[in-house]
């Protein structure tokens, strides 16, 4: 059988993932881009988990509901979240499910 593998299809739609990443990143803004993952912090440290379609409502609105893919990658990659494995259903995205995250930074108080 000759044409794309599976693999190839999915290493193409992993470069147009973070393309379109990058693209949301850029417009969003520098400034934007870094209050939102100073708000995510402190959401962070007070919270247990992170479920973004409903807790990223409460932090600084973005110039496009996308542009918070870029600020929770960027907390996965400093090592804020950790997948949990669990999915919910996303008010956002028409009941996709959608990752739960465990926070790293969270401790909890007496």
């Amino acid at each position: 059988m000759n044409g794309p593998t599976l693999f190839d299809a999915l290493a193409e739609a992993r470069a147009e993932r973070d393309i379109a990443l990058q693209r949301v990143g850029d417009a969003a803004g520098l400034e934007w881009r870094d209050q939102a993952h100073e708000w995510l912090r402190g959401y962070l440290e007070h919270h247990p988990e992170l479920f973004p379609d409903t807790a990223l409502r409460d932090g600084p609105e973005p110039p496009e509901k996308r542009a918070w893919g870029v600020v929770v990658r960027r907390a996965i990659r400093d090592g804020w979240i950790v997948p949990t494995g669990e999915f919910r259903a996303r008010t956002r995205g028409h009941c996709t499910p959608g990752p739960v995250y465990r926070s790293t930074l969270y401790r909890e108080t007496a």
